[in-house]
């Protein structure tokens, strides 16, 4: 890469351009392999993954059910740098490839709705919440949801890319983004100062949007140091508003679903149920018992499981399989605590497909999920 860079009269790609998403870019739509998406039990299935776009979603479904509706959902991982989004079931949901996405199932036939801003107000309209009634709130609310969606690509895929992502470091670019970040950012430190959230003293979809995004930038939490390099203290406003939103309870259970970064008791790699978050938080996981491990397996079991799928979900070859059963029941009867990575996944493995055959899911399914979420090591 040089600095006089003339571009061709057509462009054409020449192979991956590096990056941290260099893997996954590329110039064509559609699928690139045949996966089908799962499904739970709840009406509404998301597909998704942590990022702000996909804490937009999980913020609004846990504000509902604080709120007291019956807003229940599966949240499916989809892993963006393997490429989850370019399977043909995503597709199907997505075309454009991108998290979130939902499926509706509680109508006739089943209704897809994406992109973020989309989903937002197909909820709030369903339930009848975090959207004003009055007609100028709701007119204000759309006006600052509709300019989150405009605005974040110049916060996440200009400034975000340029100053974090990119292989290397292009000042034109980064003063070119980072100067419209800081604008973007005054101008809501400017409203505010005028403002409890942003259409006024509801709390609504508009702040659900802009606060994965903007708030977290100010807070920082995005972009390693972006929030000493864009100065982010003198948005004193930005920051009120933030912390705020970030007390509340259903805020807080939102951000941590469909994480795999960071804490490990911050993440929830699937929700399937509210009792997820103090069950299945990948600290709760790794701190499984061999009594634990034990009761599991006798679950499953009693359920029918085959030695062939258990063979699977723990780390031993199909040959003697039936004398390898009986060592390993024997090895996991012990007392203490998981004392390896090897053991702590195949525990994890157990745990999901106990807690996935107890919703009602399929052997072939949960085993292929479950490898999936917790890959055999070599």
């Amino acid at each position: 890469m040089t600095d006089d860079y003339t571009p061709p009269k057509v462009w054409t790609q020449k192979g991956e351009n590096g990056g941290k998403f260099a893997s996954i870019n590329r110039p064509v739509a559609g699928p690139t392999h045949d996966k089908e998406l799962p499904m739970g039990r709840h009406p509404l299935q998301l597909y998704s993954l942590a990022t702000p776009n996909g804490q937009k979603v999980t913020i609004m479904l846990e504000e509902l059910l604080e709120a007291g509706f019956d807003a229940e959902y599966d949240a499916w991982l989809i892993r963006i740098g393997d490429g989850d989004q370019f399977g043909s079931g995503f597709v199907a949901v997505n075309p454009n490839s991108k998290i979130p996405a939902l499926m509706d199932h509680s109508v006739t036939p089943p209704r897809r709705v994406f992109e973020s801003g989309s989903i937002l107000v197909y909820l709030a309209e369903k339930f009848g919440a975090f959207l004003p009634a009055d007609p100028a709130a709701r007119t204000e609310a759309m006006n600052w949801l509709f300019w989150q969606m405009g605005s974040a690509p110049f916060l996440g895929g200009g400034f975000g890319h340029f100053y974090a992502y990119a292989p290397v470091k292009i000042e034109y670019a980064i003063d070119r983004y980072t100067m419209e970040a800081k604008r973007q950012l005054d101008v809501l430190n400017r409203h505010l100062a005028d403002n409890r959230f942003m259409a006024g003293e509801d709390y609504s979809i508009a702040d659900m949007a802009i606060w994965p995004w903007y708030g977290q930038v100010v807070a920082g939490k995005l972009y390693g140091d972006a929030a000493t390099f864009l100065d982010a203290g003198i948005y004193g406003h930005v920051r009120r508003w933030h912390d705020e939103i970030a007390a509340r309870p259903a805020v807080q259970r939102g951000i941590m679903v469909n994480k795999t970064s960071g804490e490990p008791s911050q993440q929830l790699w699937e929700r399937h149920d509210a009792s997820d978050f103090q069950t299945r938080t990948q600290d709760k996981l790794k701190n499984l018992q061999r009594e634990d491990v034990l009761n599991m397996v006798n679950y499953l079991e009693s359920e029918g499981m085959d030695e062939n799928l258990y063979s699977k979900l723990h780390h031993f070859s199909l040959k003697g399989r039936n004398e390898k059963f009986k060592q390993t029941k024997d090895y996991w009867s012990q007392q203490g605590e998981i004392g390896s990575e090897t053991n702590f996944r195949f525990a994890a493995r157990l745990d999901y497909v106990v807690s996935g055959r107890q919703r009602g899911e399929t052997w072939g399914n949960l085993a292929e999920r479950a490898l999936w979420l917790y890959p055999l090591e070599a």
